[in-house]
């Protein structure tokens, strides 16, 4: 029972009673409605993230069983690794495999239950990606999910396994993007091999992962209360991504980009222009302890971060290589804003690639010129949840801006995974530890900072000649060096 009070002025006796009626047989109906209803269902304002239409929301949790937690929009990152995946299904772009030796006994079932408390755990473990029945492309969280993992016996056979893995590549509207695969070889040896696709997390989340799974299966196997922090979900991360004020970062990179006019490549193929087949490389080496500390020692005395050093340095060979002294590449940046709780532990996609510009006149030393990149760094940095394909949008140049990329690695991911399987507390051991990644880029640079940094060039073969590519380690060694020894001096143009 329900009653109504209004001004005996402003309406009649009769009106509200026929709107009460009128209301009470709508209410009626809805009830009715809803319990002869099979399945609990969700309305498009219980996912505001999403922005969905009725019938949209309607149609997903119908087409997922009506096992549907939530729904949100897609990251700038994962809107463009949704074009790259759709441009070519076959491609293994951002496909991530890491595979180990384990070290001791693993327990199949053991790992397999541990994989499935950790997806009970982690929302992004149970994400898929949906473009169809959807104005916008979404992600959604579906309650539970079953683990994906495999035992194989393949005596002398893992590359092969490896191989078929990453053509099996993941159907990301269906298929759990994270699976595993234990590879029984001679002797019992055993190795497992952790693959995902990279939409659903970043390179950071490994090492978090592991470390829980590792406490998970330690805990099953010795019957042992399991200890692990609480989670925040990605959805806290999607919330502050939506309030940013993306008008005044656009404003920003059309700034930052003015006047930009000439792509700095490194040199290709002959003839090798557009899109062209992946035949995937590596030309890995390592600069020598003294080199790495001299870097870090100009880092430290002009007040930056050694990334700043690497980034200006590359910079100065694309130049060199371009003859121009104006170029941009693109750099990866973690993209976990402090002011999001939580996010040091949150497991979720938040790397974005953004414009790096390098500009030089022939009067700048070399210390003004890292203090310019640096304080570009600072105030880009502010603005880097903005999607790359906007900001190259509105340059002169559009998909012509960037053709390659740099990262820098302060975490390296084999380094990690090791890491978690060397400590006592260890269920089991991790060894050998080998990675797998690809990027939708023709050439990335990757950069592992220690002792003696390290230095990946992962390229297309297609595209960039070997004997050139190996070149550029004595190259880059001397742009290194040189920049060390004129941090005070001026930079001869064109000339390493």
């Amino acid at each position: 029972m329900f009653t109504c009070d209004y001004e005996a002025e402003a309406y009649r006796r009769e009106t509200v009673e026929r709107w009460m009626a009128c209301y009470a047989e709508q209410l009626r109906r809805l009830i009715t409605h809803c319990t002869r209803q099979a399945h609990s269902e969700k309305t498009a304002s219980d996912f505001r993230l999403a922005d969905l239409e009725p019938q949209e929301a309607s149609g997903l949790q119908q087409a997922y069983g009506y096992k549907v937690q939530d729904i949100y929009p897609l990251s700038p990152m994962q809107e463009g690794m949704l074009f790259h995946a759709e441009l070519d299904p076959e491609a293994a772009t951002y496909f991530e495999q890491f595979t180990f030796r384990v070290e001791g006994t693993l327990d199949a079932a053991v790992f397999e239950e541990s994989l499935g408390r950790l997806t009970e755990r982690h929302d992004m473990l149970r994400t898929v990606i949906v473009s169809e029945q959807v104005g916008r492309p979404v992600q959604l969280v579906l309650q539970e999910r079953e683990v994906d993992l495999r035992v194989r016996e393949g005596s002398g056979e893992l590359e092969t396994i490896q191989q078929e893995d990453r053509q099996r590549g993941f159907d990301l509207s269906r298929d759990a993007l994270m699976r595993a695969t234990i590879v029984i070889g001679e002797k019992g040896c055993q190795h497992v091999i952790w693959s995902f696709h990279h939409i659903i997390m970043d390179g950071w989340c490994t090492s978090i992962l592991m470390q829980e799974l590792m406490a998970i299966y330690r805990g099953l196997q010795t019957k042992q209360p399991i200890e692990l922090g609480p989670v925040e979900p990605y959805s806290r991360y999607m919330q502050w991504l939506n309030m940013q004020d993306r008008e005044a970062a656009r404003q920003y990179w059309s700034r930052y980009l003015r006047d930009y006019e000439q792509q700095a490549s490194v040199p290709r193929v002959t003839g090798a222009t557009g899109r062209t087949e992946a035949e995937r490389q590596e030309h890995a080496f390592r600069l020598d302890v003294g080199m790495t500390r001299e870097l870090e020692r100009l880092a430290r005395q002009a007040y930056m971060t050694l990334n700043t050093v690497m980034q200006t340095i590359w910079g100065l060979l694309l130049q060199k290589y371009n003859q121009s002294d104006d170029v941009v590449f693109g750099a990866v940046v973690s993209g976990r804003p402090a002011e999001v709780p939580g996010i040091e532990r949150m497991i979720g996609l938040f790397i974005n690639t953004t414009p790096v510009r390098v500009s030089s006149t022939p009067e700048q030393s070399v210390t003004a010129l890292l203090q310019q990149v640096q304080e570009a760094a600072l105030v880009s940095e502010s603005h880097s949840h903005y999607p790359l394909y906007e900001i190259q949008g509105m340059s002169a140049l559009k998909q012509g801006l960037i053709d390659h990329i740099l990262v820098f690695e302060n975490y390296p991911i084999a380094e990690a995974l090791g890491q978690a399987g060397g400590t006592a507390e260890a269920a089991f051991g991790i060894r050998d530890v080998e990675v797998y990644e690809q990027t939708n880029y023709d050439l990335t640079v990757v950069l592992f900072p220690g002792e003696a940094m390290s230095i990946n060039l992962c390229y297309n073969a297609k595209v960039y000649e070997g004997i050139f590519i190996r070149r550029m380690e004595g190259t880059s060694g001397r742009s290194r060096s040189k920049c060390w020894r004129m941090r005070s001096g001026r930079w001869p143009r064109y000339r390493l």
